[in-house]
């Protein structure tokens, strides 16, 4: 049987902004826990991931947003990483950190070429943020 090796720290880390029940369900399906780590069943990992890993949220919608105007996630890009990372934390800390997010934007911008104005990259942040909160009802 395969397992994935989670640090522990990581898994406390997250559950500070995963749904509630998170911590506990990932370390009762761990078979092994030591200091620093927690081994979990691959296939009972996957459902975890399945289970704790939104489909929608500020980082998605602002990828549609960003979509309709010819601009989507290229291989060797952190695009799809940063918009389940904003997924993940949620439309407050979106808010909350625009300047962060609009500053991934215009590191993105830069590195294709293309030309980046923070007012409005902000405002289709802030977009993305209003349509995830009436699409998962913040």
């Amino acid at each position: 049987m395969r397992y994935a090796k989670v640090r522990l720290d990581a898994i406390k880390q997250r559950a500070e902004w995963k749904a509630e029940g998170y911590e506990q369900d990932v370390l009762s399906a761990a078979r092994t826990v030591t200091d620093t780590h927690a081994l979990i069943p691959e296939d009972r990992y996957k459902e975890l991931r399945a289970k704790y890993t939104p489909t929608q949220g500020p980082g998605t919608e602002l990828k549609k947003l960003l979509k309709t105007i010819g601009i989507e996630a290229k291989p060797g890009c952190k695009c799809n990483k940063r918009a389940q990372t904003m997924d993940e934390k949620g439309c407050d800390w979106c808010a909350e950190n625009i300047d962060l997010i609009s500053a991934w934007l215009q590191e993105e911008a830069e590195r294709r070429g293309l030309p980046y104005i923070p007012t409005a990259g902000k405002w289709i942040i802030n977009l993305a943020i209003k349509r995830a909160r009436r699409g998962i009802g913040e």
